[in-house]
């Protein structure tokens, strides 16, 4: 604590140089002639807190550097210019001024505020955590950049109070509303019940449940019980898709808020990664404060790994938490799980976290040889799924749906659209990237076929209509319809398709994908799930990630697949993983303190990504300067992947946000209705 006080008081000492006064005297947005930095580390280095010093000098751009680099130097690359890409001879003569007047910045300090009575904390070797450093620079920069944002007329919206009692008597009331006949209801009603009464005193649970058994709202009673009895600031739902927290948010607003309550100050969604670095648009940038946070994993892992100060901004309001990993299987690739392991169980035992992983076919790495034997648990986490009512709940998936792999791949959109077209609807089809999923999507609609299309393509507003659009299709009489989709309706969503073909990706995919279809029993004969792949050119695209994976699955007989209590998953992930590098290189980086090169390991989607406004009315408002609420923005954006037309078709607004130029269709294939739009990749999906 000492350390971050510390570093609190003195980040911003170097603004007391009479050149950074005169500067200042001008004007908010004036640029400082003498980096300010250095005064804040000189006085924290003579104070022989190295933490501290380091803490201010990490908090601008680029934020947490290599640490053994700097430390083996005892400090020296501390001092100096922010950026290392400066001359020597500027860093020289920066130390020097500081050095000539630390002692008149500190006494004008002195005057002006209390100053505290630093503990000294002395490094022989590496500072503490990596995870405790980003957590305290996390403190440091909301400090600053709330003051900032309040400066410039952007104070933090008020948000709700936990009420933990009354939301947990208002989920009650929920559920009792959706409770009905027959042998699925009450499995539901049996494990709300079992979840909701569970009293396990181990910090981190599971619950493996088949498809449509009430996961959500039953994993949230047992959090808002451990918020309860442990006092927990507040709840974050992570998903793997931004589709499952839209879903999600319905529900949520529907169960948790109380009368006379505003929903948007109850749950706070956060999609897409964006970091805003100037000062007049420090406000967009987005904290964790509400009671009920819902987030990607792709947010989620990122801030874990990331040692940018926009992105940690928010990381601090984690600790002290209740968290719950939707759909785990697919949060992270196989190989970025051995380090997150490592900082969701630092989380769950020295920071307060309580922490569920939920899927229906659950991947249990933490007990297999994907970690190094001393980081393995060697018993099971404790289930809240009693283990009588899971022999009942995955016995009865009996017969559900069954499972079809053509010998030979798809020869062109024609092919794939005759064996959808064969298959009773209504229909989901599920391609690896957006590319693909709109160019099939274009062309079912060009062959006549009743066609809607839904991925990132599309801001997050108009998946919303496209999704209630979906609603409307589904309580129609004709049925004759398909969907063309990407990943973001695999996992989570509450829907129910009578036939459904994924490309072939990873034997998770595919298993969450059969949770789609046939969900209730509407249908007694059975659903149909195809495994399948197509050739790529004339707009379909493969994806390079996916294909350890899909050679993994093809190797598994499809009758397999059936069982979701089976373990595939668990094994696939083990077969997915062998030679991997990348999950040691990330330990390895973390635990030598090289912080922008765990950032880099650690991205969850390892492609450069920007944010892209495409409503004229909020790019126009934002450009003439107005407020724009971060809630409204994210609404309207889209998250793009690098590409060949991306540059062509975005222009920057402010650092961090862009304005898309290019056509967009908000009906039906969003940013891909421009040709030009050659979008790589999933142009971010899940971000």
């Amino acid at each position: 604590m000492n350390t971050i006080v510390l570093a609190a008081e003195r980040h911003d000492l170097g603004k007391l140089d009479p050149d950074n006064q005169a500067a200042l005297r001008r004007g908010p947005k004036t640029v400082l002639p003498v980096d300010h930095v250095d005064a804040g580390v000189a006085s924290c280095m003579a104070a022989g807190d190295q933490i501290a010093a380091l803490l201010v000098r990490a908090h601008h751009a680029p934020g947490l550097p290599d640490l053994p680099a700097h430390f083996r130097l005892n400090g020296r690359k501390l001092r100096g210019r922010r950026r290392d890409d400066v001359q020597v001879d500027d860093h020289r003569q920066l130390r020097q001024r500081t050095d000539e007047r630390l002692g008149s910045y500190l006494e004008q300090h002195g005057r002006i505020a209390p100053t505290v009575r630093p503990r000294p904390n002395v490094i022989k070797d590496l500072p503490p955590g990596g995870l405790q450093v980003r957590l305290a620079l996390s403190c440091l920069v909301e400090a600053d950049h709330s003051d900032v944002s309040a400066w410039f007329g952007h104070p933090e919206p008020c948000w709700a109070k936990p009420r933990w009692p009354e939301r947990l008597a208002a989920l009650d009331a929920y559920v009792e509303t959706r409770k009905g006949g027959g042998a699925r209801t009450a499995l539901r009603s049996a494990l709300y019940d079992a979840c909701r009464s569970g009293e396990p005193d181990t910090p981190m649970v599971t619950c493996q449940a088949p498809v449509g058994t009430g996961k959500t709202t039953a994993v949230l009673a047992w959090l808002i019980k451990r918020a309860m009895a442990d006092g927990l600031r507040r709840i974050f739902v992570v998903a793997p898709r931004v589709t499952i927290l839209g879903q999600t948010a319905t529900v949520l607003r529907e169960a948790l808020v109380l009368p006379g309550e505003d929903p948007d100050q109850v749950i706070f969604e956060h999609h897409h990664l964006a970091e805003f670095q100037s000062l007049e648009s420090r406000h967009m940038t987005v904290s964790w404060r509400a009671p009920i946070v819902l987030t990607t994993a792709v947010q989620f892992f990122g801030t874990l790994a990331s040692n940018r100060p926009v992105a940690l901004r928010k990381l601090h309001d984690l600790p002290g938490s209740g968290v719950f990993i939707d759909e785990a299987h697919a949060a992270l690739p196989p190989e970025l799980w051995h380090q997150n392991w490592l900082w969701l169980r630092q989380l769950s035992s020295e920071w307060g976290c309580r922490i569920a992983l939920v899927s229906g076919s659950l991947c249990r790495f933490w007990e297999t040889s994907v970690l190094p034997e001393a980081e393995r648990l060697h018993e099971r986490l404790p289930e809240l799924l009693p283990s009588n009512l899971a022999v009942i709940a995955f016995a009865a998936e009996a017969g559900r749906v069954h499972f079809v792999r053509p010998v030979r791949p798809f020869a062109t959109v024609e092919d794939l659209a005759a064996a959808v077209w064969a298959e009773p609807g209504p229909r989901v089809v599920v391609l690896n990237t957006v590319r693909s999923a709109a160019t099939v999507a274009r062309r079912f609609r060009d062959l006549g076929m009743r066609v809607l299309h839904l991925s990132t393509a599309l801001c997050p507003r108009d998946r919303a209509r496209m999704m209630t659009k979906l609603d409307t299709w589904f309580r129609s009489e004709d049925q004759d319809w398909v969907l063309v989709a990407t990943s973001s309706i695999e996992a989570g969503v509450d829907l129910s398709f009578r036939s459904g073909f994924r490309e072939r990706a990873s034997v998770a995919s595919l298993i969450q994908l059969s949770g789609r279809i046939n969900r209730n029993f509407e249908w007694r004969t059975g659903g149909v799930v195809w495994d399948f792949r197509i050739d790529s050119g004339a707009g379909i695209t493969m994806l390079p990630v996916v294909r350890r994976a899909a050679e993994v699955l093809e190797r598994l007989d499809p009758a397999d697949l059936a069982n979701e209590a089976s373990g595939l998953v668990t094994q696939a992930m083990l077969e997915e993983v062998v030679g991997d590098s990348i999950g040691g290189a990330l330990a390895g980086a973390e635990k030598a303190r090289r912080f922008p090169e765990v950032a880099r390991l650690g991205r969850v989607i390892d492609r450069e990504t920007k944010l892209a406004i495409v409503d004229d009315g909020i790019s126009k408002r934002i450009a003439g300067g107005e407020t724009v609420p971060v809630r409204d923005l994210l609404a309207v954006s889209v998250p793009l992947s690098r590409g060949r037309g991306m540059e062509d078709n975005i222009s920057e607004l402010v650092p961090g946000l862009h304005r898309w130029t290019g056509r967009y269709d908000a009906d039906f294939l969003g940013i891909m209705a421009d040709d030009s739009a050659t979008i790589d990749g999933e142009a971010g999906e899940g971000s």
